[in-house]
């Protein structure tokens, strides 16, 4: 997949409807480059990560990141009910908690789930 979006190089690939802007190949790989650096600065070894997914851009970019690095990620529904999405982070004990906007509201409640990683906010 990674090699793929390489190969489309400046040719818009995905359209962000929030911004209301198409993004091309390249933009999109180095938002991915630059959140998969910034993942293994929290995680510097190769580890379960989570990746809070709703419909954004922030979800596809913490995704392909965790292709990049090659790394497994377990996809969890940013909209689930707090108390199930918490007792997931706290029995799979990921490395690091991506998200979008979902991210911000856990980061406050960080300490309550303690076995989980740090929260990674990914910015549009």
């Amino acid at each position: 997949m990674i090699d793929a979006l390489r190969a489309r190089g400046t040719a818009p690939t995905v359209f962000d409807g929030v911004a209301n802007v198409w993004i091309s190949a390249d933009a999109l790989l180095a938002r991915a480059t630059g959140c998969a650096a910034r993942i293994t600065a929290l995680a510097p070894e190769r580890a379960l990560l989570v990746l809070l997914c709703d419909n954004g851009i922030e979800s596809l970019v913490g995704y392909l990141a965790a292709l990049t690095l090659d790394w497994p990620v377990a996809l969890v529904d940013a909209d689930m009910p707090p108390d199930l999405r918490d007792g997931i982070l706290a029995r799979y004990a990921p490395a690091v908690v991506i998200g979008g906007a979902s991210s911000l509201a856990l980061e406050g409640r960080r300490r309550d789930i303690a076995s989980a990683g740090p929260v990674l906010h990914v910015a549009p």
